[in-house]
């Protein structure tokens, strides 16, 4: 990933890396390998604003509303159209993957929500508070965007596999015929929600808490898991990977200290103040350094972690 300096137009950015179709063959994102391609310095700045004003919209709609709850997923829609990010909106639905007239703008989109993520990385890698906020709001966004999935099977299905998730949905005959078991052994389990549930066969030590807390049947070293108890698997190896990669970059982070083109940006990343429109013109400006103000240089993503890279590049 180059960074180099210069503005563009917050309205029309265009990430120079080249359209690959494949690149994001599902919207959920495990963020498991650093992005590569070039970016200005002020798109660096730009998508971080705009993921930390998602993050803390996050935190701020989890204390009005039960995460989870419709009243707190429609919340977050609505702020997140007034707020002009239907870009992460779009990134929130497999459905525009396969119905999108325009593939390159949903590759745009998914390609900033990655980046995004690494940039705030970077920034909140370096204490144990910063990490702890950090990884709650991340886990948060992603436990939103998968129960928006998760009426659609074939989609989380898609994305298990493609992530190398080892858990195997189990087919209609043996739902059927496990039918009594899994409805007096299952957490919350009835006829009715046994019908609207799909089973997942997990060895059970990739579901440890939910065998320790008997809410799932558990038949020869296999736990048979609800697709309503799913995403707490799956957030949970989300938390773990994630904390592991923080621990990594703040390991890391004295090299990028060297750096201070970047160094005092990803400093005060979590300071900054969000109540402006950072695309219009019109807004006040912090005090102190912006991305029109610093020198072109180029750096590289490698995983995770901004590293100098030989020779200059002015995108």
């Amino acid at each position: 990933m180059l960074i180099g300096g210069g503005r563009r137009s917050s309205k029309h950015q265009k990430l120079n890396s080249g359209y690959d179709e494949g690149s994001y063959p599902h919207l959920l994102q495990l963020y498991t390998s650093p992005p590569t391609g070039n970016i200005s310095l002020h798109e660096f700045e730009h998508f971080a604003i705009e993921r930390l004003k998602v993050l803390k919209l996050l935190e701020n709609v989890s204390l009005l509303y039960g995460k989870g709850s419709d009243e707190y997923k429609i919340k977050l829609q609505n702020e997140l159209r007034k707020m002009g990010m239907k870009h992460f909106l779009r990134t929130m639905n497999s459905d525009n993957l396969s119905t999108s007239t325009n593939g390159e703008a949903v590759f745009e989109d998914c390609r900033k929500d990655h980046i995004s993520h690494f940039i705030l990385r970077l920034a909140y890698c370096k204490s144990d508070d910063l990490r702890h906020w950090y990884i709650q709001q991340e886990v948060d966004l992603f436990r939103f965007r998968f129960l928006r999935e998760s009426d659609n099977s074939t989609s989380i299905k898609a994305f298990l596999a493609q992530n190398g998730f080892n858990f195997k949905a189990i087919s209609q005959e043996e739902k059927q015929k496990l039918r009594k078991e899994l409805v007096s052994s299952t957490y919350e389990m009835n006829n009715g929600s046994f019908d609207s549930n799909y089973f997942y066969k997990v060895h059970f030590t990739a579901a440890l808490d939910l065998v320790r807390s008997r809410k799932v049947y558990l038949k020869c070293g296999y736990a048979y898991v609800p697709s309503s108890e799913l995403l707490s698997l799956v957030a949970n190896v989300f938390r773990l990977e994630l904390s592991k990669a923080l621990a990594r970059t703040a390991r890391m982070f004295p090299v990028i200290e060297e750096q201070q083109r970047l160094l005092w940006m990803l400093n005060h990343i979590n300071e900054w103040y969000l109540g402006d429109d950072y695309g219009n013109k019109k807004s006040k400006t912090r005090d102190g350094i912006t991305a029109d103000m610093i020198n072109p240089v180029n750096y590289t993503f490698f995983g995770g972690i901004a590293f100098k890279v030989i020779g200059l590049f002015l995108l």
